[in-house]
């Protein structure tokens, strides 16, 4: 009797255990995904529609750096990951930050990222960018 019940705890243990390994293995994919969309809106952003503000530095070229990091404080429970990036345009490099934050599709079936927002940028800090995407949440 107790060896039945020890092995349907076994077999239940290890059947949520692989749950929650897929799962999170879902997560980092879609995560990976949201960062490239995100950072490649922003590109576009960057080359088609360049904000005064950077005009100093001449016409966007390139966002370089990888990767992307979840919030570290997060009491709202607000989702959005951070991309950490050096902007390289033709008279200068700024360090950037874009945060890919959560929203909802205006249209109902859109699945691509928002129009980015320069929040704000300075020559010592860098500029912050927000761009929201539909299936963050």
């Amino acid at each position: 009797m107790w060896k039945r019940i020890l092995v349907v705890f076994c077999a239940l243990f290890f059947a949520a255990l692989l749950w929650v390994t897929l799962a999170t293995v879902q997560r980092q994919r879609n995560r990976d995904r949201w960062a490239a969309e995100g950072q490649a809106a922003v590109e576009r952003f960057l080359r088609e529609q360049p904000d005064p503000r950077l005009a100093s530095l001449g016409p966007f070229e390139a966002l370089q750096g990888s990767g992307w990091v979840p919030p570290v404080w997060n009491i709202q429970g607000y989702e959005f990951i951070s991309l950490h990036r050096t902007a390289r345009f033709e008279r200068g490099v700024i360090r950037m930050v874009i945060h890919v934050t959560e929203s909802r599709a205006s249209d109902g079936n859109s699945r691509s990222p928002g129009t980015p927002r320069l929040e704000s940028y300075s020559p010592i800090q860098g500029a912050t960018i927000f761009v929201s995407h539909p299936e963050l949440h």
